[in-house]
């Protein structure tokens, strides 16, 4: 005999716990589930969706009028009623043109936006130069430095172009302009004092810039805190020019990726900026980094305020990964970056070369070179001993080092390798030791991939090296740590321990991330860069140690 379940006793209906929720909370939630990027479709249906949840969800969004800033003129029933729903709120538009068609009278079909282009605070269109400049010329009353963009825009009915643009106070802070055709660049931009990001990528031949353009624009942005340039510049014609400096004393970040290396420089050292500006460079291809940069490039580039600042420099972090080198100068309230993107290949080169950028990396002292492949065996390394004794060698006022896989071995030993001689895995003469990085404090090892064997060599040839810096320099180091989630490995390096004590005045074996090296406290955030030159009393102690 089937017995069916009970039925269960009718109760009071209960709000579910989102319905008790303050709808100022709720509210806030229902932003945080909307697409991140401003302008995404998404956020339109997400909303309209939204509304048919309840009514009581319909109220409280409709009362809402921040939700319904996004205006798509793919759907002008929809952003119209968008406008309408966002009351006085600043609104953005966007236009991607995926349609097959494009409104033939566009003034007809937006004849509503009149009364809301005072409101309009951004814009997103990806589409033809034909097309862009026909939205412009809805808006033109907003601002005059659009009306100039939009006349410097010839037509072009071929797709790729995309506008970024954002305004405040009738004036353009943002100008993000991306795969343009044709651009005639000798309009007068000189609406543009409000300017506060620039971005030129992936300008077609006939509206790249030149250099003494470019600079004439930027004379009209003082205010100019982010610049991206990709792309976008022309090469610079033969014979010596007389080109202006420009000052740019808000500038935080600078992003540059050019094919003609030398144009990168000559623009640089026109360039005058705060010391606390980020600098990114897409180096691809570029086997010696100087090639980018101006022959003074570190004794040149502050603006005079930045004189005035006190915040002095503690510690400076050279990062080496495969396809990046990093250079971050850390102080009590800034962080200053430059960084270079590179081709893995080309990093042997770019370490062997590091000479020729003397006035940035000479006052390093903090080396973070941790490599994702794992060492398969002893001295499996993708960058040879001598590439890392060059490397080395650049940066004598080296305090701790952090490395581990398959670079671990070849840097190590280069810090008693001679220079020019084979790689050695085994503890050198003293009179053959060619002491790198004398002022060279703490190690820290990761040792994650090595097998017992290798690792027990390993070892091994590490003690001699230290042995023999110790024999050289008459000094202990202050600090090795060694962290290695195996339990064999930490074995191996706990049986070592003794040895390493007899040259070390402290070694620390752990199981997890290490974080006694005061460095690693602090958070390298990619902001700003540096053009810092070392000391004239850190030059004498590197001529004393040479001698």
């Amino acid at each position: 005999m089937m017995c069916s379940p009970p039925t269960p006793a009718p109760t009071d209906a209960t709000p579910c716990p989102l319905a008790r929720l303050p709808p100022e909370l709720l509210l806030v939630i229902v932003e945080f589930t909307m697409n991140p990027w401003e302008y995404h479709t998404d956020r339109i249906f997400q909303t309209i969706t939204y509304t048919h949840v309840c009514r009581h969800w319909r109220a409280l969004l409709l009362g809402a009028p921040d939700l319904w800033t996004l205006v798509d003129l793919r759907y002008p029933v929809i952003a119209r009623e968008f406008c309408i729903r966002s009351q006085s709120c600043p609104i953005r538009l966007s236009f991607d043109q995926t349609g097959p068609t494009v409104p033939q009278d566009l003034h007809a079909t937006f004849g509503w936006l009149s009364p809301h282009v005072t409101r309009i605070e951004g814009l997103s269109l990806a589409a033809s130069q034909t097309t862009i400049r026909d939205i412009l010329s809805l808006i033109v009353p907003k601002s005059t430095s659009l009306k100039r963009l939009r006349d410097s825009l010839s037509p072009d009915d071929a797709r790729g172009p995309t506008l970024l643009v954002g305004i405040h106070a009738h004036e353009v802070q943002r100008l993000n302009l991306s795969g343009f055709k044709s651009i005639n660049w000798s309009m007068p931009f000189e609406h543009l004092a409000g300017l506060t990001c620039l971005a030129l990528t992936r300008l077609d031949t006939q509206a790249s810039l030149s250099v003494p353009r470019l600079l004439s624009l930027l004379t009209r942005c003082p205010g100019l805190k982010t610049f991206v340039l990709q792309s976008a510049l022309s090469s610079l014609p033969t014979g010596a020019l007389k080109l202006p400096t420009v000052e740019l004393p808000a500038l935080e970040s600078l992003e540059v990726a050019h094919g003609y290396f030398n144009t990168t420089a000559e623009l640089l050292a026109h360039l005058v900026f705060p010391r606390t500006t980020s600098m990114t460079f897409h180096a691809h291809g570029v086997k010696d980094l100087s090639a980018l940069l101006p022959e003074n490039f570190g004794r040149h580039g502050s603006v005079p305020d930045s004189s005035r600042i006190s915040d002095a420099p503690v510690t400076t972090l050279c990062r080496v990964s495969p396809s990046s080198f990093m250079i971050t100068m850390h102080r009590p309230r800034t962080s200053s970056t430059l960084r270079f993107f590179i081709a893995p290949d080309d990093l042997p080169d770019v370490l062997r070369n590091l000479a020729s950028l003397k006035l940035l990396v000479s006052g390093c002292t903090h080396l973070h070179a941790v490599s994702p492949q794992p060492a398969t065996g002893l001295m499996n390394s993708s960058v040879s001993m001598g590439t890392w004794k060059a490397a080395l060698s650049a940066m004598p006022t080296l305090r701790h080092i952090e490395t581990g896989g398959a670079w671990a071995s070849s840097l190590l030993f280069a810090l008693v390798a001679a220079t020019g001689q084979p790689v050695l895995p085994f503890s050198p003469p003293t009179a053959q030791c060619e002491i790198a990085c004398p002022a060279l404090e703490s190690i820290h090892l990761v040792e994650r991939f090595r097998a017992d064997v290798h690792t027990q060599q390993f070892l091994e040839n590490l003690a001699w090296t230290l042995e023999s810096r110790h024999g050289f320099l008459g000094k202990k180091l202050s600090l090795f740590i060694l962290e290695t989630r195996k339990d064999s490995a930490r074995a191996l390096m706990s049986a070592m321990a003794p040895r390493f004590m007899a040259v070390v005045e402290r070694v620390d074996i752990r199981s997890h991330a290490a974080t006694p090296i005061s460095l690693d406290s602090i958070p390298v955030t990619v902001s700003m860069t540096v053009h810092e030159v070392p000391s004239s009393s850190s030059q004498s102690e590197e001529s004393k140690r040479r001698t």
